[in-house]
């Protein structure tokens, strides 16, 4: 999934004033870029959910670009809180793949927990009005969320935080916990998970031409791990008739 670029434009506190003309602009290019590079040939895009930076009315006109670009039944289009249920509902009777924001909601609604409690009525909710419409949760690491029956997929970049902030999530007897990579708990998973983790990376042809490279790319491994391996509970326990193979396909 190719993201628009939005949630960095959004959070990162520049204090930049952004306008229509500038957003039709970005969508035009953003649109262009991915005509020319085919990537719908291989994935789907995010649209430019610019609702807290231009207003709906924005958002409506640059939605109408991708449905005139012939690219809508490929973009993940994304509720935010001021188009209302009805927005939600909309979204969920016009397009192919609707998206939930976890981020904006927690502050929108005051907390994770009551995010996750609206997440999780909005999704049985939209498979009520359209079962085939496809349901994406953006910036979603959370299990209990990536479990809810009714959604299609989620995306995280949270397996990076291990070489961005020195932070892994780790499952220790079957429990994910928060490790330091400097910590004693983290030293004893890496042991273990290692010597797997690096035969898979050599199967797929991952090189590493330094030391520090190589160490940071096995912690990153490890954490990509974890997430697979998470993915593959939830799919044995919602999907057990399913013959459900990851792309890195490690022993559990």
């Amino acid at each position: 999934m190719l993201d628009s670029g939005l949630f960095t434009m959004i959070y990162s506190n520049t204090g930049k004033k952004y306008t229509h003309s500038y957003m039709e602009e970005y969508a035009r290019n953003y649109i262009s870029f991915i005509e020319k590079s085919k990537w719908l040939d291989i994935g789907t895009c995010v649209e430019i959910d610019a609702h807290s930076l231009t207003g709906m009315k924005s958002v409506f006109k640059i939605r109408d670009m991708f449905v005139s670009a012939g690219i809508a039944d490929k973009t993940c289009f994304v509720w935010h809180k001021p188009e209302g249920l009805d927005g939600w509902r909309n979204l969920v009777q016009k397009y192919k793949l609707v998206s939930l924001p976890p981020t904006s909601m927690k502050k929108d609604f005051g907390s994770k927990t009551n995010a996750m409690k609206i997440i999780a009525r909005m999704v049985s909710h939209a498979n009520d009005i359209n079962p085939e419409t496809k349901i994406h949760i953006l910036g979603c690491s959370d299990e209990r969320q990536i479990s809810q029956p009714g959604l299609f997929s989620v995306d995280s970049t949270t397996w990076l935080n291990s070489t961005r902030f020195g932070e892994n999530v780790i499952d220790v007897s079957g429990k994910d916990i928060h490790a330091k990579r400097s910590s004693e708990v983290f030293r004893e998973y890496a042991k273990k998970r290692t010597p797997e983790v690096s035969r898979r990376l050599r199967e797929l042809g991952f090189t590493f031409p330094t030391t520090s490279m190589t160490r940071n790319g096995i912690v990153a491994a490890l954490a990509a791990d974890r997430f697979v391996r998470m993915n593959a509970r939830i799919n044995r326990r919602h999907y057990p008739n399913h013959k459900i193979e990851p792309v890195w396909n490690t022993q559990l």
